[in-house]
């Protein structure tokens, strides 16, 4: 019977064949992974964001007032801040809100507010520009887009949201104007408990935040009335530089000679009231 215990002991491995074996079984499955040119494939890291200052995406955005039955052109330019391509590029505005001229407070739109087309499409309250690839660095200036007032459109300012999507690196991003967001949730993403301004884009859902605009509508009258007044004060202010100019020549010589040169004035300059020396 001792025999057969002693060889029953010397076929069983110690702890130290068992460990053996372990770290051969480990090493055999670390083989088995597939290689690359510099060792296992590592998970893919996100990208980081784009930065948060989003007017850099929309350096360019403008539109005249227009009047009730007529149209003006939405000038826009989009610009790529980063190192690499813009791809699947668009910018998509759409209207979102009314405010009564002259001002009452924020109202549902119209059934006549204001209507968006790019190259005689189909009007509509929103639009879509598909730019392609803008490259790193670049900047796109796209053709206008064309905002119509219909006839009866009721006067005030129509507010113009705005959004812009992209790919780069393989990743979908997405930056958007105030007007996209909800107000309660702009203002939890914008304000900490304490009144601190602050911008949490993780809680809007965007990449970056970009500046947007609005149309005036204004019946021809009202416009007509303001660039009037803008010409007159024009007018006004250019009859009072001549009459300063000629105040400050003083009376002409009838000889043609020059009379003696007017006194220094005490004028404030860049560097305050007082000089102390010539040249300051």
């Amino acid at each position: 019977m001792r025999g057969v215990a002693d060889r029953s002991a010397r076929a069983r491995p110690g702890l130290p064949g068992r460990l053996a074996a372990a770290g051969i079984g480990l090493l055999l499955l670390l083989l088995s992974l597939p290689m690359g040119s510099s060792g296992p494939v590592a998970a893919a890291v996100p990208a980081p964001l784009p930065p948060t200052e989003g007017r850099s995406f929309l350096p360019a955005l403008a539109v005249a007032p227009v009047v009730p039955g007529g149209s003006t052109p939405l000038l826009f330019s989009v610009a790529d801040p980063l190192d690499g391509p813009l791809t699947n590029l668009t910018v998509t505005f759409s209207f979102y809100a009314f405010n009564p001229f002259p001002g009452t407070g924020t109202e549902p739109l119209p059934a006549t507010a204001p209507v968006l087309s790019v190259g005689g499409g189909n009007p509509s309250g929103s639009v879509t520009v598909a730019l392609g690839t803008l490259g790193a660095g670049a900047t796109n200036a796209s053709a206008p887009v064309d905002v119509a007032a219909p006839p009866g459109t009721p006067s005030g300012t129509y507010a113009l949201r705005d959004s812009i999507g992209f790919d780069l690196a393989g990743i979908a991003y997405r930056l958007a104007s105030i007007g996209n967001f909800p107000p309660a949730l702009w203002h939890n993403a914008t304000v900490l408990p304490n009144g601190t301004p602050t911008l949490n884009l993780t809680r809007l859902g965007v990449a970056g935040v970009i500046p947007e605009t609005a149309v005036l509508v204004q019946s021809s009258a009202a416009l007509d009335t303001a660039l009037y007044a803008t010409l007159g004060a024009a007018g006004v202010l250019a009859l009072a530089g001549a009459y300063v100019a000629l105040r400050r020549r003083g009376p002409a010589s009838r000889s043609g000679a020059r009379g003696p040169p007017p006194r220094e004035s005490q004028a404030p300059t860049a560097f305050g009231n007082n000089r102390s020396s010539e040249g300051d």
